[in-house]
């Protein structure tokens, strides 16, 4: 361990800091994450990673570190890298086309794998993954079930309404007139069924979700309907769900006994650190700030984003516990929070400026929803 970690520091550049060091604020959270050795269990998982030609080094470590722990890694990428290696899939590496991406790569795993994988892990070249936590997880549900009935597991959130209507409005206007009528059925139906409880559940992308075979064959067969949105510009994570919705899927309710998170779609100390707003969670799901960062004690988290491309120290870091937590002060959280802001305005060119204008029109356009 101890050679293990020196080089690691050697590659880092920062050969005088510790492990734990060069993971900064991120260690309160990691301190409270237990990890669980590889379980006996006979279903395989295959890991898909979404990656990009300017992104591979991150496919590097992935492979290096918690890729292995998965029955088959695959990376998917916008070019064919034979040194990772990479399968290109056919979709221009934008944030814009990530849906189109996501229905070739998931016909592409139905064709080249079939059923040969029971499980299947989605996620970014910026996640980091407790693969040995997932089995466990995984290994809760019954193995008929697994089988037979569509499931999708992950961080489930919720997508406002209005929101998830803003997500057509930029490119089809305020009354999607542009939209086919059976289209335009489609969002508004959505819109109308998904609004009493908030709007449309999800499981986002920053920690990743897994689904199985079942799930899988269903979303390839259903890809091209009108309810799968075949030709949108819009985000993957939400819009397979709307798709599935259609089927009576929706995402399960993934969290642990004590109502604690296993998926963690931000970063670990975004997550501890992030101070109390009380417009940030669902009211409906959580009573407090508490539970809605799920963080403060220990448990067996599954993924998180990897924002800071902290994987590889932290595959080095291992499983650590603590006994008791202290919870964060409104002052120590407030700290954090004018650290992140001066650190990242100073560096704003003019397009990010520019998109700071944008996000107070996109909220402006929230509002004149909201007093409708």
């Amino acid at each position: 361990m101890l050679m293990l970690l020196t080089l690691l520091a050697w590659t880092s550049g920062l050969s005088s800091l510790s492990v734990r060091e060069q993971l900064g604020e991120h260690v309160h959270a990691l301190e409270l994450v237990s990890v669980l050795p590889k379980p006996s269990t006979s279903f395989k998982i295959l890991c898909w990673v979404n990656t990009f030609d300017q992104s591979h080094d991150r496919a590097a470590s992935i492979k290096a570190t918690w890729g292995k722990r998965c029955d088959k890694l695959v990376f998917m990428s916008n070019i064919e890298d034979k040194s990772i290696p990479t399968t290109r899939a056919k979709a221009p590496p934008t944030h814009l086309d990530l849906w189109q991406k996501h229905r070739d790569v998931v016909r592409i795993l139905w064709r080249e794998y079939g059923a040969s994988y029971d499980w299947i892990f989605k996620c970014d070249d910026d996640t980091y993954v407790l693969v040995d936590n997932l089995r466990h997880y995984l290994a809760t549900f019954n193995e008929t079930t697994t089988k037979t009935t569509p499931l999708l597991l992950g961080q489930r959130m919720t997508l406002q309404w209005w929101e998830l209507r803003r997500q057509f409005e930029w490119l089809h206007t305020t009354t999607l007139d542009s939209m086919s009528s059976e289209r335009r059925w489609t969002v508004e139906d959505t819109l109308e069924s998904t609004r009493s409880q908030g709007g449309l559940y999800y499981t986002p992308g920053g920690a990743g979700y897994v689904f199985n075979v079942p799930y899988l064959k269903l979303l390839v067969e259903s890809l091209d309907e009108h309810y799968c949105l075949p030709d949108e510009i819009i985000p993957d994570d939400w819009a397979i769900s709307f798709c599935m919705r259609y089927h009576g899927i929706v995402p399960l309710d993934t969290r642990d006994s004590q109502g604690r998170e296993r998926f963690h779609q931000y970063s670990p100390e975004r997550i501890f650190f992030e101070s109390h707003d009380e417009e940030a969670y669902d009211h409906d799901i959580y009573q407090s700030i508490y539970q809605e960062n799920n963080w403060f004690s220990d448990h067996f988290g599954i993924g998180w984003h990897n924002e800071f491309n902290i994987g590889k120290k932290m595959d080095m870091l291992g499983s650590v516990k603590v006994k008791q937590v202290t919870p964060v002060s409104e002052k120590q959280a407030a700290k954090s929070l004018q650290k992140f802001l001066e650190t990242h305005h100073k560096d704003l060119d003019a397009d990010q400026l520019n998109v700071q204008q944008d996000v107070r029109a996109q909220l402006e356009l929230i509002l004149s929803h909201l007093q409708k």
